[in-house]
């Protein structure tokens, strides 16, 4: 799993904490994944992004991903969502 932040911050939560990963960092860790051949992703799922540059480093990772899997078409899914929950 990839993560664009980490932190704990439900509206239902009193107090906010962790932090934001830069668009920099988000790059760094995928490029990190890609040179060691360990981005074989089915499927993407990506939430809300904090900063303009970090949406446009995971949608350039979601492109990368989804332009591999032209050659199996069908084979990769991105989906985002906003809140997740678990009952």
């Amino acid at each position: 799993m990839l993560t664009h932040k980490t932190t704990g911050n439900h509206t239902a939560y009193k107090q906010f904490t962790g932090r934001k990963v830069s668009a920099d960092e988000i790059q760094e860790l995928y490029q990190g994944l890609k040179k060691s051949n360990l981005n074989q992703f089915d499927m993407m799922l990506s939430g809300y992004i904090a900063s303009k540059d970090a949406v446009e480093a995971v949608g350039a990772i979601g492109r990368d991903l989804k332009l591999k899997a032209t050659i199996k078409p069908g084979s990769f899914f991105w989906s985002q969502y906003n809140d997740l929950e678990v009952l």
